[in-house]
């Protein structure tokens, strides 16, 4: 079973991200958890809020420009296979130092 690849409308796949973002709960936890500690007192809390959103909206969407421009650049590198074996060993070697991490003073 092939999968067929094909060119997205860039303003399809933002309206996805922007939808799904809209309806993931945890997106709404997260500004009503966090943003309500860096409210000045006696600052509007509406404006506030919303402002202290935008900025973490505009954060996001300079890293993950970055992030896309990074990937875009380095696609058809990272997709050699000695690339990806070299990537898959250094995770499991990361991974396999954590658990060591983990377990060696429960067994010591």
């Amino acid at each position: 079973m092939s999968l067929k690849v094909g060119k997205e409308i860039p303003f399809r796949a933002w309206s996805r991200g922007f939808l799904s973002n809209l309806l993931n709960p945890r997106f709404g936890l997260f500004f009503m958890a966090m943003l309500p500690q860096f409210i000045p007192e006696g600052a509007p809390h509406f404006l506030m809020g919303l402002t202290l959103a935008l900025i973490h909206n505009a954060i996001d969407l300079i890293w993950f420009s970055l992030l896309i421009l990074g990937v875009h650049f380095l696609g058809p590198w990272l997709n050699k296979p000695p690339v990806q074996q070299g990537l898959d060993c250094v995770a499991g070697l990361v991974v396999i130092t954590f658990g060591a991490k983990l377990i060696i003073p429960v067994v010591l």
